[in-house]
């Protein structure tokens, strides 16, 4: 490897994060802690028997899916989580089209459900990602009404693309399926 060459792996900052960007391992570690958060929570549910953190399996990391949810019924389902800390300050989803020209987590996922979780507020919004796939493709074509609705388009840091949908927006499409908290008992008292 020459000295030009980056590895994410490795313990030196790319020049965006020299200049003032986020840094990939507090990102990885940000998702890491939100992912513990939810899997901890998720089990708090009387419905849910178990919760299998299948992220650096074949599986997880062919599909993008983080976790298999396991119910009383018998039944499972599949969950990728995005742990966002701006959300609750800018109102916007962060849809992430493309990651260094790889599509982005939103547009590979295989998972059943996305779980964006706004960890200053412990929301965690409920999203389906095969209609958020249709809705930004939608977007896409219809310039106007995303320009009407605020939906942009920008870049996400280093190789990063995709577009800012505010949360409000999504949550009257049916993208959205349903909200918890993460932090119950904080919210109670």
């Amino acid at each position: 490897m020459n000295r030009h060459s980056k590895n994410r792996i490795s313990n030196e900052d790319t020049l965006w994060e020299k200049r003032g960007g986020r840094n990939f391992r507090k990102d990885l570690k940000t998702g890491k802690d939100g992912e513990e958060i939810i899997r901890k929570r998720l089990l708090a549910f009387p419905s849910v028997i178990d919760v299998r953190d299948i992220s650096n399996s074949k599986r997880g990391i062919d599909d993008d899916i983080d976790f298999e949810i396991v119910y009383k019924d018998g039944h499972t389902s599949t969950v990728e989580i995005k742990t966002d800390l701006m959300a609750h300050s800018t109102g916007n989803f962060a849809y992430e089209e493309y990651s260094h020209r790889n599509p982005g987590c939103f547009a590979r996922t295989k998972a059943d459900h996305i779980l964006y979780f706004l960890y200053e507020t412990g929301e965690v919004y409920v999203l389906n990602p095969v209609k958020f796939r249709t809705y930004i493709s939608e977007m896409k074509q219809d310039k106007q009404r995303a320009r009407y609705l605020r939906i942009r388009a920008t870049g996400m840091g280093e190789g990063a693309f995709g577009y800012l949908v505010p949360i409000n927006v999504l949550k009257s499409t049916d993208v959205f399926e349903c909200m918890f908290n993460a932090y119950p008992k904080a919210k109670a008292a």
